[in-house]
């Protein structure tokens, strides 16, 4: 069940990116939502958190693929096709460092004594 509202979670962040840079000229925007999504999911569920990273950074060149089936208008120029998939970069470090924090976070709870209660 966890798995897959983290997919469906995935997905409906992968379409958050997708209209974002489909629709702002700058790319902060969609880099932050990409490293924020991928920290956050990967945080909160580890398991196959490399697949929703890859997940999150096929969502602009999909995004893109979708725009040029559909003649939409970009707000800025793309020299080469291939740049989109540096959207990969942001996704997979932001997945990283969510597994780096769930790992802490169960090796912190691991080391606590348990104590029963008085």
């Amino acid at each position: 069940m966890t798995g897959t509202l983290a997919f469906l979670l995935t997905v409906a962040a992968g379409v958050v990116v997708g209209v974002t840079d489909l629709q702002s000229a700058d790319v902060q925007g969609p880099v932050a939502v990409l490293f924020s999504a991928g920290l956050f999911l990967a945080a909160w569920h580890p398991e196959g958190a490399w697949r929703r990273g890859l997940m999150l950074g096929a969502s602009v060149p999909f995004a893109h693929v979708i725009a040029r089936l559909t003649d939409h208008t970009l707000p800025y120029t793309v020299d080469h096709p291939a740049a989109t998939l540096l959207a990969f970069v942001p996704a997979m470090v932001g997945t990283a460092v969510g597994v780096g924090i769930s790992r802490l976070r169960q090796g912190e709870a691991s080391s606590k004594k348990y104590e029963p209660p008085r």
